[in-house]
């Protein structure tokens, strides 16, 4: 077999919820998206071999979005008990993302995907849970990788849905029905809050 896959694979059933409020988020946002993509790769640096995946890929136009999802910002990137940056672990993201294109240029079928002649190709690092430290984004931005967080994710979201909904735009999808309902569920309260307010008054 040779250092990394040259040939399409299917999409698998998306196990961690936040992945799936991830591929909507850039679904509400005009991108089509596929989610997990998995494609055998060697890295020939580290003597390493194995079956990895493509969290999120979204494309639109002239534009491509690599997206590597993570429930807690740390598991990615974080700080050693010294609290210096640990290297290693940017270096293995830097790793992912640059097998990630590989596996995509050298499929035929996907190669116009990432091809920087003629597309803006992104790297992006979507999270959940965690504190973007002013060291962590200086190097994710020198590694040309684009943080996106989970509160971003969930508020342009529910501003979309709600747009939708004023729209007379429907959906099927369960994670945009989810988010219909906190939609929902934030706006009586609101409406609550603010009734609350005139009766004190």
């Amino acid at each position: 077999m040779t250092d990394i896959q040259s040939y399409p694979s299917f999409d698998s059933v998306q196990a961690e919820p936040f992945e799936a409020l991830v591929a909507a988020y850039f679904q509400a946002n005009g991108f089509i998206t596929s989610s997990n993509k998995w494609f055998w790769s060697k890295d020939n640096r580290k003597r390493q071999r194995g079956y990895r995946d493509v969290d999120v890929l979204a494309i639109s136009g002239s534009e491509t979005r690599i997206v590597s999802v993570v429930v807690n910002l740390d598991d990615k990137i974080r700080h050693n008990r010294s609290r210096l940056l640990q290297h290693d672990m940017l270096a293995e993201l830097e790793t992912y993302f640059r097998l990630v294109e590989k596996f995509l240029r050298e499929t035929p079928d996907y190669s116009w995907i990432v091809d920087r002649h003629h597309r803006s190709v992104l790297r992006v690092l979507a999270y959940k849970n965690g504190q973007l430290r002013p060291d962590v984004e200086d190097a994710l931005e020198k590694s040309h990788i684009e943080p996106l967080p989970g509160r971003t994710v969930i508020q342009v979201l529910k501003e979309k849905v709600s747009e939708y909904g004023v729209r007379g735009i429907k959906s099927n999808n369960p994670t945009v029905k989810l988010v219909e309902l906190m939609a929902e569920h934030s706006e009586k309260e609101g409406r609550v809050r603010e009734k609350r307010g005139h009766n004190t008054n």
